[in-house]
């Protein structure tokens, strides 16, 4: 979770956001639907869905932080009731995890330790999305970290 200052200043009241990568669930997902686009290909649904767990590691994380500022005499916290605001707003940032899931086999994810995409030749994926769960920081070094070895991994296969 990162708490990032908004700068917002309304007299001697500061706002602050939370921002959050979702651990990846079974009922998020993407499908392909029969309905088409204006260049007749399906269209994507979306299911997005924010697990009971996330929700109550926002709330405890807010409360530890309040808890420290309180403690040190900084100021007071007002923690807004989070299960309203992510069901009213839109949610989800820029690492979008868990899509396309790194998995054993076909029945828990979609692409193989390798990247290799189940049932299909020749499609490997290489992106956050095979993540199996989000982590703390910016993906960027750990998804270029896969493409080295998926491109290794690609040229000694043939």
């Amino acid at each position: 979770l990162d708490y990032l200052s908004q700068g917002n200043k309304k007299g001697d009241i500061y706002y602050l956001d939370v921002a959050f990568d979702q651990t990846p669930t079974r009922e998020s997902c993407l499908k392909l639907i029969d309905e088409k686009d204006r260049f007749k290909l399906k269209k994507v649904n979306l299911n997005y869905h924010i697990s009971n767990i996330d929700i109550e590691k926002i709330k405890n994380t807010s409360f530890e932080i309040a808890k420290l500022i309180a403690l040190n005499n900084i100021g007071r916290v007002k923690i807004e009731d989070i299960e309203p605001i992510i069901n009213e707003n839109e949610i989800g940032r820029s690492h979008h995890t868990g899509t396309i899931r790194m998995a054993s086999n076909s029945s828990f994810g979609c692409v193989d330790k390798n990247l290799k995409v189940f049932g299909v030749q020749n499609l490997w994926v290489c992106s956050s999305s095979v993540f199996p769960t989000p982590s703390h920081a910016n993906p960027t070094f750990t998804i270029m970290a896969m493409a080295k070895r998926l491109s290794n991994h690609i040229k000694n296969e043939n």
